[in-house]
């Protein structure tokens, strides 16, 4: 299932809004095929090394992270990320400080236990990886936003997605990866973090090097209640990281 879905995503140092509304943009930028979407499951989402993690336990944001939207939105307590915009257009969100290695495969996996609003257009929560060059900064993201959980890639700012039906209560876990040598982005769901049900793929060449993103919010004045996002952990996996 694919639709015309537009996210926010952040861009170094700022916040950019793609979207695929019109027919003849949706048609060009949905590169995923029937045949790459029914391989998603066969995909190595689960990479070997651990390279970035954060179970969100201290009592405040930890150093590792760059808090680059609505600092105010974001708090942390008791084993979870807590982001709760306020109802007017923007995304509060943050990012790691920690480059990673993302020459082979790159993973990121996060627990979402509560969204809010993913059921309004407009609004969305999200996950994901960036990769920063010296003139853009390309990026791989899962969010959930109008009912669908979207696999999403900005490229140079050419936007690609891909979408699956999204269900709060089995789709508990969210994992995205990257495989450079394959070209291809990958996610898959899970209601327990242990069996996974993957979700699409997409083209994509992104780079080798990437930092996990992580927030919430609204992208456009249509969502009128961006509600909360509530994270427990998110942790990234590389066949070439360094473990922190």
């Amino acid at each position: 299932m694919r639709t015309g879905v537009a996210l926010l995503i952040a861009c170094s140092g700022c916040s950019s809004l793609f979207g695929l509304d019109s027919p003849a943009r949706r048609d060009s930028a949905v590169v995923a095929d029937d045949a790459m979407e029914d391989a998603a499951p066969d995909m190595p989402i689960d990479a070997p090394s651990n390279c970035f993690d954060d179970d969100f336990e201290a009592a405040a944001i930890g150093s590792e992270w760059n808090v680059f939207s609505m600092p105010t939105a974001i708090t942390q307590s008791s084993g979870t990320l807590n982001v709760m915009p306020a109802g007017t257009v923007g995304i509060a969100g943050m990012r790691g400080l920690r480059m990673l290695d993302a020459s082979q495969t790159i993973s990121v996996q996060t627990n979402i236990v509560e969204v809010t609003s993913q059921a309004q257009t407009g609004c969305q929560s999200y996950v994901g990886l960036e990769f920063p060059t010296m003139t853009v900064t390309n990026q791989i993201v899962v969010a959930a936003t109008s009912n669908l959980l979207v696999l999403q890639a900005s490229i140079n700012g050419t936007i690609t997605q891909t979408t699956a039906a999204f269900d709060p209560n089995q789709h508990k876990f969210w994992r995205l990866a990257y495989d450079q040598n394959a070209n291809l982005a990958a996610y898959a769901a899970s209601q327990d973090g242990m069996s996974w049900t993957g979700l699409g793929t997409l083209a994509a060449s992104v780079g080798t090097t990437a930092r996990v993103s992580i927030g919430a919010g609204a992208y456009n004045s249509m969502c009128t209640a961006p509600g909360k996002a509530r994270f427990e952990s998110v942790n990234a996996k590389g066949t070439g990281c360094v473990p922190p």
